[in-house]
């Protein structure tokens, strides 16, 4: 489990990617999958709002639980490219946004499943991550 506290400058994010990918790197050998994971948690976070920001990755036998908890950000609807991020690399996800900021939960499916669903990703998607 990685859990990791950040403000959201590019310069942490680009770290919390690198620190992601690692620790998906090291409960699996599929580079593809960690690249995704890492990928999805850097463009769910709002750089826009310089909010502080939580990630938790937990990896499991058959997927990877993703949790990003931005504070005082996004009490609105989640956007488009976040959704079409969220539906394309995913099983299932939620989110729940209140006064003190939005908080995504998401599963991303390792192995057979994951190669699946990563044949649906969208082309800039697939680019970052791959």
């Amino acid at each position: 489990m990685l859990e990791l506290r950040l403000a959201t400058d590019p310069k942490r994010i680009t770290a919390m990617r690198a620190s992601v990918a690692r620790e998906c790197r090291r409960a699996t050998s599929d580079t593809t999958h960690a690249d995704a994971v890492a990928f999805l948690a850097a463009e769910l976070l709002s750089e826009r709002s310089r909010t502080e920001a939580l990630v938790v990755v937990t990896t499991h036998s058959d997927v990877t639980t993703l949790m990003v908890r931005m504070s005082g950000a996004d009490r609105g609807a989640l956007d488009a490219r976040r959704r079409t991020l969220l539906e394309s690399l995913t099983t299932r996800w939620s989110t729940m946004s209140g006064r003190d900021g939005r908080t995504i939960l998401a599963e991303i499916p390792r192995g057979e499943r994951f190669a699946a669903i990563h044949e649906r990703v969208p082309a800039t998607a697939g680019a970052a991550a791959g």
